[in-house]
């Protein structure tokens, strides 16, 4: 498996070059992105894939001092429970 990304996207693709997950951060601002979407093919669900791409879309915006608003509920839910995280995030 190999993790692709773009300035607005973060995703995973198999060994055959098909996408199995994906975290979709649109610019909505100047510094701003919206984490509005995780995806996670079902077979690859429930093995921390949608996790481990958050925390890399975290350490992304992180590093090239951006914020997010987050919109979607698994991305929400992963803040909540990785307060530490929360720093990059809008009040």
């Amino acid at each position: 498996m190999e993790i692709m990304h773009n300035n607005t996207r973060i995703w995973m693709i198999d060994d055959n070059r098909n996408e199995i997950a994906s975290v979709d951060f649109p610019k909505v601002g100047d510094r701003t992105f919206n984490i509005h979407s995780v995806d996670v093919a079902p077979e690859y669900r429930n093995q921390g894939i949608g996790e481990d791409l958050l925390e890399r879309t975290y350490n992304f915006l992180k590093e090239n001092k951006r914020n997010a608003i987050v919109t979607c509920s698994f991305a929400k839910k992963w803040f909540d429970e990785h307060p530490e995280h929360k720093d990059i995030c809008q009040k």
